[in-house]
């Protein structure tokens, strides 16, 4: 239920409805590293895709995040 920002690019742009640098030091604990938030993407996160087995390990990060008991609009 996420929302990303269309891209063509080799990365997307993902509102992950909670605050980016919970998500960010969520990840980092996991080995996934996540480039800090610039001030013209405050909502979102930048996830450079990867092989299927890189974003599978990716997703298995996420999925152990606390719901915030929001949905993506």
């Amino acid at each position: 239920m996420l929302r990303a920002i269309d891209s063509q690019t080799n990365f997307v742009m993902v509102n992950p409805m909670r605050p980016p640098d919970e998500v960010i030091e969520h990840l980092k604990k996991h080995n996934i590293l996540i480039a800090r938030n610039t001030r013209r993407s405050k909502k979102y996160i930048r996830v450079s895709l990867g092989t299927p087995e890189e974003m599978k390990i990716f997703w298995q990060a996420w999925d152990l995040m606390p719901p915030t008991g929001k949905m993506a609009m």
